[in-house]
C-alpha cells in the first residue's frame, strides 16, 4: 500500500470521529495528505499574509514560478464557491493559477487562469467517500506533476467530463442540440426530438462513475501505485501508465534503448517513434485494438487510426504499423513523457495493466 493510500485511508477514518475545528482538519486530514504527495516542510506555508491583508491557509511550493494554494475549511463545514474568493484573489495578485478548497472531506480544484466567477473555475471536485478520486487528485497535485504540466491535463479533462454529463441531461443544452441536429435525419429517427436524447443520455450519465468528474485515468489511473514508483525499481526503466507530469521527469533528457513486454521479450529501440510503434505492434498481434480512430488524451487529434489523418488535418509524422492484412498509423510527434503517458492509456483501455510493458532508458546522447 502506497504512503498515499495510507494517508487517505487515515483520512477516511475521521469520518468516525470527525476533527472539531478548521485547526485540527488541517492538522490531522489537510497536512499529511500534502506530505503523502511528497511535499516537504519547506514547501508549505500557512497563512502568507500578502500586502492586501489577504492570504489562503497553505501557499505550497512558495519559492517557484509554479506556487499553488490552498484555502482550508473546517470538516463539519459544506463547501460553497464563495469560500474560495479570498484564495483566488490572492493568486490573482500573485500571478498563481491553481486554487484548491477543501473542508478535507471535499477537494475542489480552481483554474485561475479561466474567466468569471469561482463557479466558472471550477475544474474537478473529488470526494474522501470515492478513495479513488481523491487519490487522482491529489496525484494531480503531486509537485512533479504541478511543475511537469500534469495537473492541466487533469483539470482539462475533468472539467470536459464534467461538463459533457451537466450538458447531456438538459435539452436545451448546445450538446444535446448539436447531437439533435447531426441525428434528426438519420433513417428511422424521423420526428427525433430533444426530449428523446436526454433520455438516452440520463442513465447514462447516472450510471457513470463517480470517477467521471476527476478522470485520471487520463493523469492518474484509480489505485495507481506511483506515489512509491521509484521505491526498490530499477530507476534506467520506465513502465509505461505513469502520470504525466511522472513520465516528464522521467523520461526528460533521456534516450528509449529498448521496450519490454509483458511477455518478457525486448525489442531494441532508438527513439520514441520506435517505442511507439513497437507497441501497437505487439498490442496488434497479442490483442485487438480498440476501434479506431483513438485520440487518447491528444485534444482532437488522433494516436491511432486507419490513415494517416487526424480528424481535419494530415499526421505531421507518422509511423505504418502492420497488422494482419491491414495497417494502423500511428501519430509519432511525441515526446517520452507523451508515450508513457498515451499508450498507457491504451493499453489500460484493452484490459492489460500498463506497467506490464516497461521502456529501458539511456542517455540522451548515447
Amino acid at each position: 500500500m502506497t504512503l498515499l493510500r495510507e494517508a487517505v485511508a487515515e483520512a477516511r477514518s475521521c469520518s468516525q470521529n470527525p476533527p472539531p475545528t478548521e485547526s485540527t482538519t488541517c492538522h490531522w486530514v489537510i497536512y499529511p495528505l500534502l506530505q503523502a504527495i511528497g511535499y516537504q516542510h519547506q514547501e508549505i506555508i500557512s497563512q502568507d499574509l500578502d500586502s492586501a491583508g489577504q492570504f489562503p491557509d497553505f501557499k505550497i511550493l512558495p519559492d517557484s514560478p509554479r506556487a499553488w494554494y490552498l484555502e482550508a475549511k473546517a470538516w463539519k463545514i459544506e463547501l460553497a464557491d464563495k469560500h474560495v474568493n479570498q484564495a483566488l484573489n490572492y493568486a490573482n495578485q500573485n500571478k498563481g493559477r491553481w486554487v484548491v478548497l477543501t473542508n478535507g472531506r471535499d477537494w475542489r480544484l480552481y483554474d485561475n487562469q479561466l474567466f468569471g466567477l469561482a463557479g466558472d473555475k471550477l475544474a474537478v471536485c473529488a470526494s474522501i467517500k470515492n478513495a479513488a478520486d481523491l487519490e487522482a487528485l491529489l496525484l494531480a497535485l503531486r509537485k512533479d506533476s504541478v511543475i511537469g504540466g500534469g495537473v492541466e491535463l487533469f483539470a482539462r479533462r475533468g472539467r470536459l467530463a464534467r461538463l459533457v454529463l451537466e450538458q447531456a441531461v438538459r435539452s436545451d443544452s448546445d450538446l444535446v442540440k448539436a447531437v439533435w441536429n447531426a441525428l434528426k435525419k438519420q433513417p428511422g429517427l424521423e420526428g427525433l426530438t430533444r426530449e428523446e436524447i436526454t433520455g438516452v443520455l440520463r442513465p447514462l450519465a447516472a450510471s457513470a462513475p463517480a470517477g467521471v468528474e476527476s478522470p485520471l485515468s487520463a493523469v492518474a489511473p484509480a489505485g495507481s501505485e506511483v506515489a512509491d514508483v521509484t521505491v526498490g525499481q530499477d530507476a534506467g526503466r520506465v513502465p509505461l501508465g505513469l502520470p504525466y507530469g511522472d513520465a516528464y521527469e522521467r523520461t526528460r533528457g533521456k534516450k528509449p534503448q529498448a521496450l519490454i513486454t509483458p511477455d518478457g521479450a525486448s525489442a531494441a529501440v532508438s527513439s520514441w517513434a520506435d517505442v511507439a510503434a513497437e507497441i501497437v505492434g505487439w498490442l496488434g498481434r497479442h490483442e485487438s485494438l480498440p476501434s479506431l480512430p483513438f485520440n487518447g488524451a491528444m485534444s482532437g487529434n488522433y494516436l491511432l487510426n486507419t490513415e494517416p489523418r487526424h480528424a481535419s488535418k494530415k499526421m505531421a509524422s507518422y509511423r505504418e504499423v502492420p497488422i494482419g492484412k491491414s495497417s494502423v498509423f500511428v501519430q509519432t510527434t511525441l515526446i517520452g513523457a507523451d508515450v508513457v503517458h498515451q499508450f498507457g492509456a491504451l493499453v489500460r483501455l484493452m484490459g492489460l495493466e500498463p506497467d506490464t510493458f516497461s521502456i529501458q532508458l539511456g542517455p540522451a546522447g548515447r
